[in-house]
Order: C-alpha cells, then structure tokens, then sequence
C-alpha cells in the first residue's frame, strides 16, 4: 500500500490562512505526542457552551491541566501497541473519554460531554498522523475513529451516514458516537486511496 497522498496532506495540511498544521521539526515520540494532545485541546471546546458559555476558558485550564498527561501517556501506550485491534481501541478511547469527562464534572464542568472528550482524543491522534516522524503505517492509524465536527458531519450526512443526531459538542452518549464512527467504515474505505476511516477525514475537511 502505499502512503504518497498521506506524505502530501502532511506537507499541505492548513487552514484557510495557509498556516501548515503539521507537527514538523520534532523527532522524539514523547515529544511528538506532547505537542499533538496540547495542539488537539483547542479544537475539542470550540464553537460550544464551554468556551462561549458561564464556564470561560480560564475554569477550563484547571481540569484540561490535569488530562493532558494523562491523555499523553494514554497514547503512548497505544501507540506502542503494534498488535492492538479494533476491539482494543474501542475500550481504551472509552475508558480514557470517560476518565477525560470525570475529571471536567469533578471541577463542575457539566456542559463538558464525551463528544468533547473523544474529539481531544481523536484530535490529538490526527496532529500525531500529520507529523513528518511518524510513519502512517502504525497500526493506531488503522483502528482510531475520525475527528467529528460540523463539517464532517454535514459531508457524511451527503453520503447517507447517520447516527449522530446533535451536534458533536453537545453529544453526551457514547454509544451514538462510536454508531456514527463505525457507520463511516464502509465510506471511509470504498475508494482507495480511503482505507481508513482517519484518511477520509484528512481529506474531506
């Protein structure tokens, strides 16, 4: 297989300011995964209650403060697991979202929902894929579920995916999100070079 189009979207990938999104210039794993959770937090609480709601960005720093090592060495383990399956990754997001969310209610942020949680996770997980250290043959890339956002729903909703029926941020049942996730399957992978569900989503944002 190979992963020449995966090479082009790493050196592509940005916003509508042309900024490149990719995490270049770092070569340690460790580091790697560090600057992929703190980048991914950023995009789990915008455009919700969280951020434009009574809560504020400075409450959110405490709880956010104690996930990002957790999630950091949560990843690492995963990653390093060359043999992990579908069913693997399936219980280890949910136990990391659930312990994500814990946290954030334990500080009194009730609005934080697992659709939150899963999209730091998943957000982290796709900074880890765009860097230029990091092949995207690991097996982690293979099994992990696709970043969820307005855009991303409205596309799979064209292509007759459903399953999610309110928004990602407002989302607080896991079970509809990993519905929605295992729906895209038979999508992401019907025409090459889409073999992941992680690699149609590269491409459709």
């Amino acid at each position: 297989m190979t992963y020449i189009y995966v090479y082009d979207w790493i050196s592509n990938w940005s916003k509508k300011s042309g900024r490149n999104l990719s995490i270049t210039g770092l070569t340690t794993l460790d580091d790697i995964i560090k600057e992929a959770v703190n980048r991914g937090y950023g995009p789990s609480v915008q455009n919700t209650n969280l951020k434009k709601g009574k809560y504020g960005s400075s409450r959110l720093s405490i709880p956010k403060n104690r996930c990002v090592p957790i999630i950091v060495d949560a990843i690492r383990r995963i990653f390093l697991n060359t043999a992990i399956t579908q069913i693997d990754f399936d219980k280890w997001e949910y136990e990391l979202a659930t312990r994500i969310r814990n946290i954030y209610h334990g500080n009194g942020s009730s609005l934080y929902v697992y659709g939150n949680a899963q999209k730091w996770i998943n957000m982290a997980i796709k900074f880890l894929y765009s860097s230029d250290s990091i092949a995207p043959s690991t097996k982690l890339f293979e099994v992990c579920y696709l970043v969820i956002d307005s855009i991303i729903l409205n596309k799979a909703r064209k292509l007759g995916v459903t399953g999610l029926g309110s928004a990602w941020s407002k989302c607080d049942d896991w079970n509809i999100i990993v519905a929605f996730e295992k729906n895209m399957i038979p999508v992401a992978i019907k025409i090459p070079p889409y073999y992941t569900r992680l690699w149609w989503e590269c491409n459709a944002w």
